[in-house]
């Protein structure tokens, strides 16, 4: 997490925080935060009032100390490992494919909305972050 946040701080003084995205694919901690639909938002109509949703803690430090607003929580942080994800994902439960779906498809819309936001600058950057050891 310190090295993302040297990351990102260093890339939204340099580029601006609307050309700076971040995702942290798997979380392990997380957190219930209100993920309000932003003014891009061309994802489902059902939530336009908004909706609490489960997010990694690194996820909502990152979003609200660097002012990443045009990103959406739930993309920020796709993937949750919670207490009894192993014995659910031996049982079946968890679909791996799914998981990673969503993963795909909540880079995309950071993406999106990263080039969205810059004012038509050439540069913008999606920072990745990786998860620890789950065990």
């Amino acid at each position: 997490t310190s090295v993302s946040l040297a990351l990102v701080s260093h890339f939204t003084k340099r580029f601006g925080s609307e050309n700076v995205g971040y995702i942290k694919a798997v979380g392990q901690q997380c957190m219930r935060v209100w993920d309000e639909p932003l003014d891009n938002d061309s994802n489902d109509a059902d939530d336009e009032a908004g909706q609490y949703v489960l997010v990694d803690k690194d996820v909502k430090l990152i979003r609200d100390h660097f002012g990443l607003s045009h990103l959406r929580y739930q993309d920020m942080s796709p993937v949750l490992i919670p207490q009894g994800y192993t014995k659910s994902y031996l049982d079946g439960d968890i679909n791996h494919h799914d998981q990673t779906a969503d993963i795909r498809r909540a880079y995309l819309n950071i993406v999106k909305a990263t080039k969205l936001g810059g004012n038509h600058n050439k540069h913008s950057i999606t920072i990745c972050e990786g998860t620890g050891h789950v065990g």
